[in-house]
């Protein structure tokens, strides 16, 4: 009787290690549907809800989630309203030594959701684009000089594949427009050092330095005068002239990368072989009586603790096609592709990855082993010191502190659904008058956010159109 009792205790241990909020992130998934079908009311509501009950641990992820289905459906005030929230509470999270070591303990499910800094970067990049969309140009400057800073900041300490040249175009489009010709010059610099070869980019560069009216830097950039834009009324290719307007379209492509589970432990070979020698390493350096085969046995039917970013949609990723008055005029150029971060920046991380939780699951291991270790003491002293039940205690110690740590071991799926997979941009020159727009798309079956049909282009004013495209098929 004592061995089937400490048998059944030692199954059962360490429920402590678990927890779940299953149905929450249920609701998540059917607001993400809600919202790829158009049905941006519906997943307005269920965003709200989920954001009022969030624990401290999801409520900036969805945060940012209210901030991209308010910007699509063109609700641009509440969109940075949210986004401000976010912005706050992105600098307020903090990882203390506490719940570190709980996560640790536990499973990175259990940490705040931070997002990664090219990500959070994206959180005033939105602000300031809904700011352009309100045509409050001051406004998006003030958001624009914020990221900057960031911007700078990982320029230093990170990688620059992880640079929003999107935020920088923009940034330099719109300051050339309000006259702030210097600020324009730094972001090209910037532009320049990171995409030396984008047409779009020194186009850009040629025509500052056309408006500046810098024979100087005409010469130096000349090279981007044949990627410029220019048509007339009757889109006749012609030379830039003052009282010119500009139209730039703002093409946020396809869906963004997604979280999915890589499957068991056992699959993934490199993962259970770190694993065998973390468990075997730990037991032996703490010395408790425990069957490290048993161990594995139970640890490999495991979900494995590391994800595997999934692209998506990557027919609705292209260029769209732009044409005026029904003549063609070029495609957006992706200025920032955030699948291609996301991936790359994962990636980068798998090793380090890898080591932290083949650490966090040997030690959960030994921690139950040493809860168990008691029980069997207790259980063995109770039973007068059976032999049955001292001989098999390293197993079922080994099999039962395997089986409860599995049970915590799951891989954190949290991550910025909503994104588009890049941002694309096209800027053209127009002479005053009113313009057809539409957008053509390579492949067949893509549905967008509202487009203008028409477009008013009036002397030496900027007009910015955005827009979102994604396949119709909700499966991808």
């Amino acid at each position: 009787m004592a061995l089937k009792r400490f048998y059944y205790i030692l199954v059962f241990l360490v429920p402590f290690f678990f927890s779940c909020s299953g149905n929450q992130f249920k609701r998540w998934a059917d607001t993400e549907e809600m919202f790829y079908k158009g049905n941006y009311p519906a997943a307005v509501n269920e965003i709200r809800d989920l954001v009022n009950e969030a624990s401290t641990k999801d409520k900036l992820l969805f945060l940012m989630e209210a901030g991209i289905i308010l910007h699509t459906m063109g609700d641009y005030k509440k969109s940075n309203a949210a986004f401000e929230e976010a912005d706050q509470f992105a600098q307020e999270v903090k990882k203390s030594v506490s719940k570190g070591a709980l996560a640790f303990l536990l499973s990175d499910k259990q940490q705040n959701f931070t997002g990664e800094n090219f990500e959070r970067v994206l959180i005033k990049f939105y602000m300031a684009l809904n700011c352009i969309c309100l045509n409050d140009y001051e406004a998006a400057k003030r958001y624009f000089r914020q990221l900057d800073f960031e911007l700078k900041e990982m320029k230093y300490e990170d990688d620059k594949y992880k640079q929003n040249l999107a935020a920088r175009f923009l940034d330099a489009v719109l300051s050339e427009n309000l006259g702030n010709f210097n600020d324009a010059r730094a972001q090209y610099k910037n532009l320049i050092a990171a995409a030396p070869e984008d047409p779009d980019i020194l186009a850009g560069r040629y025509m500052l330095a056309v408006k500046e009216q810098d024979p100087e830097d005409i010469r130096k950039y000349q090279a981007g005068s044949r990627n410029v834009l220019v048509f007339n009324n009757r889109m006749e290719p012609v030379p830039y002239r003052t009282n010119m307007g500009e139209l730039v379209l703002f093409h946020q492509a396809g869906k963004g990368p997604i979280k999915k589970s890589r499957g068991t432990i056992l699959s993934d070979e490199g993962m259970m072989i770190a694993l065998r020698a973390a468990i075997e390493l730990t037991i032996a350096t703490r010395g408790e009586a425990i069957s490290t085969a048993a161990v594995i046995a139970m640890m490999g039917t495991a979900e494995n603790p590391i994800p595997v970013y999934q692209e998506r949609d990557q027919q609705a990723a292209e260029p769209a096609g732009l044409l005026l008055k029904g003549v063609p005029v070029g495609r957006t150029g992706i200025m920032n592709n955030y699948t291609e971060t996301a991936l790359r920046n994962y990636n980068d991380q798998y090793t380090g990855m890898v080591t932290k939780n083949v650490a966090s699951i040997a030690l959960k291991i030994v921690v139950a082993a040493v809860a168990a270790n008691e029980l069997r003491k207790k259980a063995n002293k109770a039973s007068g010191n059976d032999p049955l039940v001292g001989c098999l205690g390293g197993f079922l110690i080994g099999a039962g502190a395997g089986k409860a740590v599995a049970l915590t071991v799951q891989p954190d799926l949290r991550c910025w659904r909503l994104l588009p997979s890049n941002f694309q941009v096209k800027r053209i020159f127009l002479e005053p008058g009113e313009y057809d727009l539409s957008i053509q798309y390579t492949h067949p079956g893509m549905k967008q956010s509202p487009v203008p049909e028409k477009v008013t282009i009036k002397p030496r004013q900027l007009l910015f159109v955005n827009f979102r495209s994604m396949s119709q098929n909700q499966s991808k």
